[in-house]
């Protein structure tokens, strides 16, 4: 997300119309390019903030407040895509209830596939990763292997 070009919403929007995908954010970053300084965990409405070292962890705090409004805006979306996969999941959000965030997480284990806003040349793996992806080692793996690849195609994991 520190690269130059580095487009969050670009990405998203080319996986659904280049794509079909049936994706939804689980992040959104904090800046882009010079001034990618972090993310924001949407289902837990946490902000995880990288100051300085890449490969330390990050500064877990709350959302800033000018992406308070971006981030709900995505959980909603996230939420209705993942109502499909759970009856539970799905009254909740009919309902206007709040989605407990272990129901959100074991449901985006089965459900729709997951963009994440990543540095994948950190050495620094995301707990948002190891929590939602079914076999992170396995995938993280993967990932890493063709992360270049998949950076200059603007899927930035």
């Amino acid at each position: 997300m520190d690269a130059t070009g580095a487009d969050f919403d670009m990405c998203v929007a080319s996986l659904k119309e280049r794509l079909g995908a049936n994706a939804a954010a689980i992040q959104c970053p904090i800046g882009k390019e010079g001034t990618f300084k972090g993310c924001v965990d949407i289902i837990e409405r946490k902000a995880y903030i990288y100051e300085g070292d890449k490969n330390v962890a990050p500064t877990i705090t709350d959302v800033p407040e000018e992406l308070k409004e971006k981030v709900e805006s995505l959980r909603e979306i996230l939420l209705e895509k993942l109502a499909a996969f759970d009856d539970d999941l799905m009254m909740m959000v009919l309902e206007g209830e709040e989605v407990p965030v272990d129901l959100i997480k074991k449901t985006i284990r089965k459900a729709v596939e997951k963009i994440v806003a990543w540095n994948g040349e950190s050495g620094f793996v995301p707990d948002i990763i190891v929590g939602h992806f079914p076999n992170p080692q396995i995938e993280i793996v993967g990932m890493l292997k063709d992360v270049y690849a998949k950076a200059t195609m603007g899927i930035v994991m």
